[in-house]
């Protein structure tokens, strides 16, 4: 994975055009200004897409996505208002084969791939779920290139 300058605007357009019909209405506020980020653009659409994937299937109809820049790093946030994760899955949820879905309906493979993704390019991804609606927030913190 070569890492190189990628806009964060554009990543996040491609990722919703991939989910386009999963029914989610999503509701973008990127800063005008945000830097770009060090990674590799096809594979923050990967880890975008299994979060808007993993948002439909928790029944979500509404994806939030906002960023900011924190000094050295750019956080992106990706809420939802799907029945958010168990409080006991939680702590493992980057961890292989750790899933919620039913039998045969998932491998609990892609949220560990997002996490050894984000760790590849010197980044980092971390979920909690929304104190006080339904949902969850995943974040995903990136360097500014």
């Amino acid at each position: 994975m070569e890492l190189r300058p990628i806009a964060l605007q554009h990543v996040v357009g491609l990722a919703r055009a991939a989910v386009e019909q999963q029914g989610l209405t999503f509701e973008i506020a990127l800063p005008a200004d945000l830097p770009l980020v060090r990674g590799e653009e096809h594979y923050a659409v990967q880890v975008l897409v299994n979060l808007f994937t993993n948002a439909a299937r928790a029944g979500a109809k509404r994806v939030r996505i906002g960023a900011r820049q924190e000094g050295a790093a750019v956080v992106v946030e990706v809420e939802d208002d799907g029945k958010g994760i168990a409080p006991e899955v939680l702590p493992r949820l980057f961890e292989p084969f750790v899933t919620t879905a039913a039998p045969g309906a998932g491998t609990g493979l892609g949220l560990a791939l997002c996490h050894a993704t984000m760790e590849r390019v010197g980044g980092s991804i971390s979920a909690r779920n929304n104190p006080d609606r339904a949902g969850a927030t995943f974040e995903l913190r990136f360097t500014a290139a």
